[in-house]
């Protein structure tokens, strides 16, 4: 198109103006012959302003009317064409501008008398003739050579990129501060500080151990914060690299220098000349105008509308970024990319950071899970500090001013107030909720969810309502022939389930097969031969493409071909079948769903914007959505499901799990999760806070008698950190019960802690106490030659007494693990634990490491150094055991004297 010298030669400038006067006559060709000779020097010249900005197209997009484009014409062709001297000896500048002033007044008044444009051809000249004017003028490009190649990066500086910034990346080291920022994290890094100092400078003699205790508590926070930040950075960069696999193979053909290449969408800039057609299923990666001459072109814009009806351009006509061709072919010129497009807008409203802080959402909330967690924590924490302030007063008034010990004491009386305190706080907590999200996530990526957000998984178990898209999501998105009517008589045609792609013929008296047969002939023949069904070596239908209209008619072909020998058999067997009940689909008990159909008269004229401010009141809303007009809705949902087949890449981003096989069934598999995920810190709550209970009875009953716990610090240590941590990884490993889908949802005011787990908690804390009680005071009474803990840990010596309750307390607490798998009073506790293997590993690993440390771990657990005697590990077994009796007992007194959940 140009020479050397980037000008446009005599020749070329003739062959257009012939080739104008081929395709146009009358004002079209006038335009096109003054649009040849005015343009030619500024198409070498890249440095040269354009008369048009990325705002003024942007306009163009959001309007899409002919007098959006004809005001476009107007004010670029008058900053195109300036001051050029004499009207009298006008220049071919002024020439242009003239010719398309007339063309702009032409198009106004067709467009106001409502004629339509279509000449006796059924041509678009006038709208075809301004599409060029925009395109050659205002965009300086050509619709047969494209753009410079010169001209990309000015072009990007100009209008913009076409790739839009993704949501900046959480760093690790944030993630980490944002985890460390948790209520019962923070109380035990302050205490597991105090702790190190404390004992560091009031310990006597060397500080081979002192540290221990509290370093050990700072380690678990650590790996608490560590995991959590691991997992949230790993699921980031997944995402990203499925993201990036998908832009890596989304490439378009554009012409550029008059030859034709492929680019990625990300590198598409305004005034690309893309070429578009129905074998290529591919969306439009952003705004354009379609370039005459066209095929019947027809656009698929369900992704933006979410409905599948066809729609048809014509030349001049804008065609949106996301949207498909179905039918016909053409050649377009782009307007608007990234940003300044219609889809890229809705993206950025997506990925805005301050998306849950404006008039549509308020500030963002956190997940119920979250609040009640941190609610009880905060509870927790309050009733430790009043046990640990009661702990240390006491010891002051018994120690001080009864039995007259030294002032120096208080600095025990102290850390024994700070081991109350740390025993009241659920360590294992916080990690028990980040290996249940974990090991939930884990397992619903197998079962087709792919969860983005961890906390998508628990909010899922208060899920009561699902708003849900028709077309596309419960929908296949496709036509069907619903009816035949042949000799006076109706027959209907109804598919049960358009999602699995099965037609039924339901008839009264059956259709021979002459009339089949002509009538397979008349429908295959009568078509625009643009439709195409493809079928395996089987038979069996693999995919279809073409007129959505003809494809539900073919469909009937396929199908009536194939039930043909049925009919004869079975002449009046009649199917009836429903596509959409009367009542309100239930998914799961307590889990309703709601349609947001577009072809309701209520939803009709939603925008997108709109979808965001429809989710019911005190709901936990779960939206379902495949195309770009849902991704507002998705990211302001509780829950956002996107299709992972159909879904478009901006619903992706937007939602919070991708439902793989585009199967909305997978949403229930989602629900119980869960639902599991609540059952599974529910069990470690019942598990953890039993501990909690008994530890600080025995630590307060411990201060107010001897001014020390019977169980040393890092014995608690191992009992709720270690041993609780391990049995958050059990419990958080319980796989979810078809139950769990016939019980209630969640409800967000809900307690976590229920009157049944509180009887079986406060029961078996009890039994644990008054056993531990019995050790403590009459221990020495009942065992021949055991002498009294608190008598030898004066010495510095430690005791098989003190041993003895500790290896006791944590058999108990082992064996209770079991009952708290259940929570709702079955019968059988062990229903389902050896189908679990991770449960049962890790509670014998727990076993083994705890018979381990009783008998070799005097040092660092202050245990006798002898270990225990057979007869001592027999009774702790046996207590232990009785765990079991005691469960069945409060079960049945719960059931007999108590209201049931």
């Amino acid at each position: 198109m140009t020479t050397e010298n980037g000008k446009v030669s005599s020749s070329e400038q003739t062959n257009a103006v012939g080739a104008a006067g081929s395709r146009f006559g009358g004002l079209e060709a006038a335009v096109e012959i003054s649009i040849a000779s005015s343009i030619g020097k500024h198409l070498g010249d890249i440095t040269a302003p354009y008369p048009v900005t990325a705002t003024e197209l942007g306009i163009l997009s959001n309007d899409r009317t002919p007098e959006a484009l004809a005001k476009l014409l107007e004010k670029g062709v008058k900053t195109f064409a300036g001051d050029h001297g004499d009207p009298e000896k006008p220049s071919p500048q002024q020439k242009l501008l003239r010719d398309v002033e007339k063309l702009v007044a032409k198009i106004r008044h067709i467009d106001e008398k409502g004629e339509g444009y279509e000449d006796e051809a059924g041509g678009h000249k006038e709208m075809d003739m301004a599409a060029n004017v925009l395109t050659s003028v205002l965009l300086r490009s050509s619709p047969e050579s494209g753009i410079d190649p010169r001209e990309v990066e000015i072009r990007r500086e100009v209008f913009g990129t076409n790739a839009l910034s993704e949501k900046k990346l959480t760093s690790f080291l944030q993630l980490c501060w944002e985890a460390s920022q948790d209520f019962v994290l923070v109380m035990l890094i302050v205490l597991g500080t105090i702790s190190i100092v404390v004992e560091a400078t009031t310990h006597e003699g060397p500080c081979n151990t002192c540290w221990i205790e509290g370093a050990a508590i700072l380690f678990s926070v650590c790996i608490v914060i560590l995991v959590t930040a691991g997992i949230d950075y790993a699921k980031q960069f997944a995402f990203i690299r499925l993201s990036k696999s998908l832009h890596e193979s989304n490439t378009k053909s554009v012409i550029r220098d008059g030859k034709q290449i492929s680019v990625t969408d990300d590198d598409i800039v305004v005034g690309d000349i893309l070429s578009v057609n129905s074998h290529n299923l591919a969306s439009i990666p952003a705004d354009c105008v379609l370039l005459g001459p066209a095929s019947d072109l027809k656009m698929n814009e369900s992704s933006l509308t979410g409905e599948s009806h066809l729609i048809s351009k014509q030349p001049g006509d804008v065609i949106l970024s996301g949207t498909n061709a179905v039918q016909g072919s053409g050649k377009m010129v782009v307007i608007a990319v990234g940003v300044n497009s219609v889809s890229g807008k809705i993206k950025a409203r997506v990925y805005e950071t301050g998306d849950n802080q404006d008039e549509l959402g308020g500030e963002g909330e956190n997940s119920p899970l979250y609040v009640k967690l941190d609610a009880l924590a905060k509870r927790i924490g309050l009733c430790g500090t009043c046990a640990a302030s009661v702990a240390f007063i006491a010891s002051c008034i018994v120690g001080l001013g009864i039995e007259g010990e030294s002032v120096s004491n208080l600095v025990d009386y102290l850390v024994t107030a700070i081991t109350v305190l740390a025993v009241s706080v659920p360590e294992g907590l916080p990690l028990a909720v980040t290996l249940a999200l974990a090991y939930s996530s884990n397992k619903m990526m197998k079962e087709q969810n792919l969860v983005k957000h961890l906390e998508a998984c628990e909010t899922m178990g208060c899920a009561t309502t699902i708003c849900t898209d028709k077309t596309g999501t419960l929908t296949a998105n496709k036509m069907t022939a619903r009816a035949l009517y042949s000799g006076k008589v109706n027959y209907s045609v109804d598919d049960p389930a358009v999602t699995l792609g099965s037609y039924v013929m339901t008839h009264q008296g059956g259709l021979g097969k002459p009339v089949i047969d002509l009538l397979c002939q008349c429908i295959s023949i009568n078509s625009m031969n643009e439709t195409v069904l493809y079928f395996d070596k089987n038979g069996k239908e693999e995919s279809s493409s073409g007129n959505p209209t003809e494809l539900a008619l073919l469909h009937v072909v396929h199908q009536l071909g194939q039930s043909a020998e049925f009919d004869k058999i079975w002449p009046h067997l009649r199917v009836l079948a429903r596509s959409s009940p009367d009542d309100k689909l239930t998914l799961a008990h307590g889990l309703n769903q709601s349609n947001l159909f577009a072809d309701k008269e209520v939803c009709k004229r939603l925008l997108a914007e709109d979808g965001i401010r429809i989710f019911p009141d005190r709901q936990v809303v779960a939206m379902t959505g495949d195309g770009t007009n849902d991704a507002p809705a998705l990211k302001r949902a509780d829950i956002g499901f996107a299709m992972g087949i159909a879904g478009t890449q901006i619903a992706k981003d937007a939602a919070d799990i991708i439902l793989i096989d585009d199967n909305f069934a997978s949403i229930v598999t989602a629900a119980k999760w869960g639902r599991n995920i609540y059952a599974s810190i529910q069990k470690f709550l019942q598990f953890q806070l039993t501990v909690n209970i008994s530890a600080v009875c025995t630590a307060l009953v411990g201060a107010f008698t001897y001014q020390l716990s019977p169980l040393a610090a890092i014995q608690l240590l191992w009992v709720n950190l270690l041993m609780d941590s391990l049995a958050s990884l059990a419990l958080a490993s319980e796989p979810p019960i078809e139950a769990l889908l016939k019980r209630p949802p969640v409800n967000r005011t809900d307690s976590m802690i229920t009157k049944r787990m509180c009887a079986n908690m406060f029961g078996q804390s009890a039994y644990q106490v008054v056993v531990i009680l019995v050790l403590l005071f009459k221990g020495p009474d009942i065992f021949d030659g055991m002498e009294a803990g608190h008598i030898l840990y004066e010495d510095d010596i430690n005791s098989v007494h003190y041993t003895l309750i500790f290896n006791s307390f944590v058999w108990m607490q082992l064996f209770n693990e079991i009952n708290c798998r259940v929570l709702k009073g079955e019968i059988n506790v062990f229903s389902g634990m050896f189908n679990n293997p991770l449960f049962y590993g890790i509670w014998i690993t727990t076993a083994v490491l705890q018979a381990l440390i009783v008998e070799y771990g005097s040092l660092a657990f202050k245990v006798a150094d002898e270990g225990l005697e057979l007869k001592y590990w027999i009774v702790s077994m046996v207590l232990g055991l009785g765990a079991f009796p005691v469960y069945q007992i409060i079960r049945i007194v719960y059931g007999m004297f108590l209201n049931k959940d």
